[in-house]
């Protein structure tokens, strides 16, 4: 690439300004071509900030290269960086520099843990009923009472979800209301933490054909039950073909077992009951052929990390019936 020289520039601070856009300046030259580096230096790197940054740099039209550093930059912080055209350091390892003839780019190992604990942190169980209601409806401004009631949760865990959301840069406040910005880059954050798997599920052999197990649950009671997976997916926005038929149900497994003609097997099944992991998990499910299903919402997340094809579904779902 050539050697990079580069010259530190003292920064003058005029007091009657309140508004200062970078905290360390530089001059940097390669292969002959000159740039001008400008840093800003702050404690926090959370999307909030960093997006209250870019859109500073935009107002003041400063010539120069800006690059933010602080002591760790989430992958949403970078994407806004890199929509913005602004570079990035941080103490984690990442950093990136886009300039003409100059690219470099680094992804730290440690930065990817700490982002894991956030999304865990935001993503916890109870959590997950407040964001899936607000994912439902993405254009509705939710106050905290309307969501405490839909989301069945107290009004302290929606002031504490919506202060993280706010803090990653998902939400728009407006009068006491709150809607959320950028749904979908939301939903990629969930699916980068939620595992269908982490749920309990277990194996069944059902004599019945396919067809004929989705006629026997359009029989069965609407609230015991969701289909997920494949089965929904065929239901809803078919595009893969699955045989299996998973099952979402809270304490109603011997409903299934004598409904379905059901033999527990350790392998080879084809009718798998799962146990979800928070009630939340059945919001929004509707009737779809006289089957119950899980919501769209619930469906992509189920789906995307799912063997056999799973993301092709997901994503042919979220181009076909979802708004995010």
């Amino acid at each position: 690439m050539g050697n990079l020289d580069i010259r530190w520039i003292p920064v003058s601070r005029k007091t009657h300004n309140p508004v200062q856009d970078h905290d360390l300046e530089a001059d940097l030259r390669h292969d002959g071509k000159r740039y001008r580096l400008l840093f800003v230096v702050k404690s926090n790197g959370e999307p909030r900030r960093v997006a209250e940054f870019a859109g500073l740099v935009h107002a003041i039209k400063k010539t120069g290269y800006h690059v933010f550093i602080a002591p760790s930059i989430s992958s949403r912080s970078r994407d806004i960086c890199k929509e913005n055209g602004i570079g990035f350091v941080d103490l984690q390892g990442n950093a990136l520099l886009r300039l003409n003839g100059i690219f470099i780019e680094r992804f730290g190992k440690s930065a990817e843990k700490a982002e894991k604990r956030t999304l865990r942190n935001l993503f916890m169980r109870k959590s997950t009923r407040i964001i899936r209601i607000m994912l439902s409806n993405p254009t509705k401004r939710w106050t905290i009472g309307e969501l405490a009631s839909e989301a069945m949760v107290s009004l302290g865990l929606v002031h504490k979800v919506l202060s993280k959301l706010n803090a990653e840069g998902y939400l728009d406040k407006v009068r006491g209301a709150t809607r959320l910005k950028s749904p979908g880059d939301l939903l990629d954050s969930w699916t980068r933490i939620y595992r269908f798997e982490n749920q309990c599920v277990t194996g069944f052999h059902s004599p019945l054909g396919r067809s004929d197990i989705l006629q026997a649950l359009s029989a069965l009671p609407e609230g015991t039950y969701a289909v997920t997976l494949g089965a929904a997916a065929s239901l809803v926005a078919p595009f893969v073909r699955s045989t299996d038929i998973y099952i979402y149900t809270t304490g109603e497994e011997k409903l299934f077992i004598k409904g379905l003609g059901l033999t527990p097997v350790d392998f080879g099944g084809n009718v798998y009951i799962v146990e979800p992991y928070d009630e939340g998990v059945l919001f929004g499910k509707r009737s779809i052929n006289g089957v119950t299903v899980v919501s769209d919402i619930q469906l992509y997340l189920d789906l995307f990390n799912h063997p056999t094809r799973g993301r092709e579904q997901a994503e042919f779902l979220r181009k076909k019936r979802m708004g995010v």
